[in-house]
């Protein structure tokens, strides 16, 4: 059982590590080398875990937007409308920071030449859209075409985390629900 925990310790803090240097010095610049020197451990054992630089870069992307499911489940939870709870959690200062950002978009910059990337992009939009959609039958039961509503607010979404990214100084989580609050009504 402990080796079990230091395994998931391990995996966390070179993921942690991951996310950091993409957002520091760019997804190409992120050697398994400056990865593992910020996780004060050894190349090695990166590749004992993730077999690669590639299967740590996906972990890591995986896990960036992780968070987000968190948040909107513990919204749900929490008896808030489902569109309020899907925007919140993907808008929130706490987990949209300029380095969750910035490492997110990095690795969502290379999901066209990169399958795996691809398939963690695309399943992350899956759920993004879906948690939208379901938000806006909740709310909006007449609406025509949910999907197509749900399809704006994530491009709209992912602009924002684009913005965070690039925006000196950062934008705030507050002013990306004030960007996008005229727009959540049909």
């Amino acid at each position: 059982m402990a080796r079990a925990r230091l395994d998931q310790i391990r995996r966390a803090e070179l993921v942690d590590a991951a996310a950091r240097a993409i957002a520091e010095d760019g997804l190409e610049r992120a050697t398994v080398a400056r990865i593992a020197a910020r996780a004060e451990i050894s190349p090695g054992i990166v590749h004992h875990y993730f077999g690669d630089k590639q299967g740590l870069i996906e972990a890591t992307m995986r896990d960036l937007r992780r968070p987000i499911s968190i948040a909107y489940l513990n919204a749900i939870k929490a008896g808030t409308p489902r569109l309020s709870a899907a925007v919140a959690a993907h808008l929130d200062p706490a987990i949209l920071t300029p380095a969750r950002a910035a490492a997110w978009t990095a690795c969502a910059l290379k999901a066209p030449y990169e399958p795996g990337l691809a398939r963690i992009l695309a399943a992350s939009r899956c759920r993004q859209e879906a948690a939208f959609r379901q938000g806006f039958i909740e709310a909006f039961p007449d609406t025509d075409d949910p999907a197509y509503l749900a399809r704006r607010l994530a491009v709209a979404v992912d602009g924002l985390w684009f913005a965070v990214a690039t925006r000196e100084g950062g934008l705030e989580g507050s002013e990306g629900l004030d960007e996008l609050a005229p727009y959540l009504s049909p």
